[in-house]
């Protein structure tokens, strides 16, 4: 049993070499310390793990199995878009068939409308997002889903739009009729949300509950926080 136990510990350890970030059981991680090492492991896909801080100068697209790990890094952008024309743009664009996991301390803020977007096809592989950690801030919402499901299972969220701080409300949110017909989905089962509450979601009409059944969201100080009942 200690032998074991022992054992079960070392597939934690982890050090860092030559670019790749290796566990006792033998799983690889690439480490990127730039937005061009970044942008290569993306497109790879696998488990990604951050060196240094990353600002892109573009959107990045998700169409393989990725997870990345913040290790206690940042990701910013420092390209633009045009708000008048409401352009649908993201930092993260999960499509058919693409799967991203997003786990570990660090902050990831965009001035663009959504950190993640999650569209799938209706007829294809659903696209799929889950969320473990980090801290998370957008001008309308950190998890869009047009077709597919999302994951939120930890994290800190937030809003900042000082032309449209109504946008707050769709902090997660689902496309109207895809969400309707079941074909875009949310599940929350833990996070800290500023100023909205998923279990009582205004993005939809009428509002539904994101928290899965047997967990909670309970609000002090204005941040609502889900835990498991």
């Amino acid at each position: 049993m200690v032998k074991r136990f022992i054992s079960a510990l070392a597939c934690f350890a982890c050090v860092v070499t030559g670019g790749i970030a290796l566990s006792a059981c033998g799983k690889k991680a690439t480490v990127v310390e730039s937005e061009e090492q970044f942008i290569e492991a993306v497109a790879k896909g696998g488990s990604i793990q951050l060196g240094k801080d990353i600002s892109l100068s573009k959107a990045l697209t998700i169409s393989k199995d990725v997870t990345i790990d913040l290790n206690n890094k940042n990701i910013s952008e420092t390209y633009n878009y045009d708000k008048s024309k409401n352009d649908s743009t993201s930092m993260f664009h999960v499509v058919e068939g693409g799967s991203l996991t997003v786990k570990g301390d660090g902050k990831v803020t965009t001035d663009d409308l959504y950190v993640f977007w999650v569209k799938g096809t209706d007829s294809g592989n659903d696209a799929h997002l889950a969320v473990e950690g980090g801290s998370y801030t957008a001008d309308c919402s950190v998890v869009y889903v047009t077709y597919g499901s999302a994951e939120v299972k930890g994290g800190k969220y937030k809003i900042e739009n000082s032309t449209h701080p109504e946008y707050i409300k769709y902090m997660l949110n689902l496309n109207d009729e895809n969400g309707h017909a079941g074909k875009a989905k949310i599940e929350v089962t833990g996070g800290s949300f500023t100023g909205y509450d998923p279990a009582d979601s205004r993005s939809e009409d009428p509002a539904v509950s994101f928290v899965k059944q047997g967990y909670e969201s309970k609000v002090q100080d204005g941040v609502y926080t889900v835990t498991k009942k």
